[in-house]
């Protein structure tokens, strides 16, 4: 996570425990976009079989679309948030 969105560990350790996984499962879903895009190039030197594994194993961790649901938020929430995310957005 530190790696990915270029946060510092201090960051990462007050950040609330459900932002964390929400965004460890983005990394892992664009990790899986990513690789999904070259595997053309590679499969052609892999075969057909290992191919369709690993095409498999990538649009298991792509998962489903999220559903959103709409929430209203408290103040305190709107800070948390602004807390964790920077005040630059419209929250």
């Amino acid at each position: 996570m530190m790696r990915f969105y270029g946060m510092s560990f201090a960051a990462v350790r007050q950040m609330p425990i459900r932002a964390f996984w929400l965004l460890n499962g983005m990394i892992d879903r664009v990790r899986a976009e990513e690789v999904l895009e070259i595997l053309p190039a590679h499969s052609v030197a892999m075969g057909g079989e290992h191919v369709k594994r690993i095409v498999k194993g990538l649009h298991t961790r792509l998962g489903r679309p999220q559903i959103v649901e709409t929430v209203t938020m408290s103040d305190e929430d709107i800070r948390k948030a602004r807390r964790l995310f920077g005040a630059g957005g419209s929250v």
